[in-house]
């Protein structure tokens, strides 16, 4: 059986995970050019904030201090997206 430290440093890592999706998601429906996947990415985004509150909420029932930022990873991941979107961009007008 996990101790109630385990069960919080797992949920506080989830809770990251999540937050780094939710930017992710956003990051995409900002650069998406199509309003279908723009509200697409919006709506990801929007149900893993909810489960984000969920997390913390279980975090901070098992007495522990639930996480508020990204990883050190997240905003490296949404740089990249916005490179290839910009990339993709620019050689379609030059096609």
């Amino acid at each position: 059986m996990i101790g109630t430290s385990d069960e919080i440093t797992t949920l506080n890592t989830l809770t990251t995970t999540l937050i780094d999706s939710v930017n992710g998601y956003r990051d995409a429906a900002s650069n998406s050019e199509s309003g279908r996947f723009q509200e697409l990415f919006r709506t990801n985004a929007d149900e893993r904030s909810r489960v984000v509150e969920e997390l913390r909420s279980e975090v901070r029932r098992l007495g522990g201090n639930p996480e508020d930022d990204a990883s050190t990873l997240g905003p490296r991941s949404s740089a990249a997206t916005r490179r290839s979107s910009s990339t993709r961009s620019s050689a379609a007008r030059t096609i």
